[in-house]
């Protein structure tokens, strides 16, 4: 069997869904020939799109038929590829779209750092959308004609691009990982990642929330997580919430307690590492404190 590497610029690199694999083993025995793209690099075949389907035939001890040989112009024209054979799988993984871009981005911008070409698509965006406050150069109209180029066959502009991807790259891989999974939207993610929630809780604490924040509207994960952050504990013997925080105890059980009498109590009353019992758990507000 001819041997093949997977090249560094597929965006699938590092990543192998069991699953599909699965799925493309039963597709080969039902006789299906499933192509496999490859560019030739120093006597080297890699594969730019088809890794799952080679892991397949490999698995199946079958030799692919349908190998396509492409070539490029240079290693960003090999990201782009590989992105636009996977944008749909990749507009429900954000993240790993983002980076994608960015690896292009640098490449084709000449820039080494993440940081650079947020600083050009920043200044990019000014210049567009704020012309009385800034003014374009030559080097700014050399950029715009890039990032046009890039974005030209992208299912989201660079504009909106530039207003609400740029924080994914500050995501903890945690993060990032439960992002790409569906587990989270990026609305929420950047909400638990912002500067003042980082500082005011620990990672522990915040892959905590992460998890309680499953399933809640972005609405309830900012006055959820605002609530925290500004927590200060009740020093009179009457306490008044205005209402429940929504990422503690279930939203449909009678008789729901505030999780910031909870709060006051642990606060007050326990050290960390301490035993909690609630022996009438109800909507589970306790243990989501706990």
């Amino acid at each position: 069997m001819v041997d093949f590497e997977l090249s560094e610029f597929n965006i699938n690199f590092g990543f192998k869904d069991r699953q599909h694999v699965e799925l493309l083993k039963r597709q080969i025995e039902a006789g299906y020939e499933l192509p496999i793209e490859v560019y030739e690099e120093n006597g080297v075949y890699k594969i730019i799109d088809g890794g799952h389907a080679w892991i397949a035939y490999k698995e199946l001890g079958k030799e692919p038929k349908n190998i396509r040989v492409l070539t490029f112009k240079d290693d960003a024209e090999k990201i782009a590829y590989s992105r636009h054979k996977n944008i749909n799988r990749l507009q429900q993984t954000p993240v790993t779209y983002t980076k994608s871009i960015f690896q292009e981005l640098k490449l084709r911008l000449g820039v080494e750092k993440d940081e650079e070409v947020k600083r050009i698509l920043r200044r990019l965006y000014n210049l567009k959308y704020h012309k009385e406050k800034y003014k374009q150069n030559k080097e700014d109209e050399i950029n715009n004609n890039i990032v046009v180029t890039v974005f030209r066959n992208e299912p989201i502009a660079w504009g909106p691009f530039t207003q609400h991807n740029l924080d994914y790259l500050d995501f903890p891989l945690w993060l990032a990982e439960m992002v790409d999974r569906g587990e989270l939207s990026a609305a929420q993610a950047s909400i638990l990642n912002k500067k003042e929630v980082v500082e005011k809780l620990d990672e522990d604490t915040r892959k905590r929330l992460a998890v309680l924040l499953k399933g809640k509207s972005v609405k309830e994960t900012e006055k959820g997580i605002d609530e925290l952050v500004r927590f200060e504990p009740q020093i009179f013997n009457v306490w008044n919430f205005p209402s429940c925080n929504p990422l503690f105890g279930m939203d449909d059980v009678p008789g729901r307690i505030p999780g910031q009498i909870v709060q006051n109590v642990l606060h007050y009353w326990t050290r960390e590492g301490d035993l909690v019992v609630d022996p009438m758990a109800g909507g589970g507000t306790t243990f989501n404190k706990s």
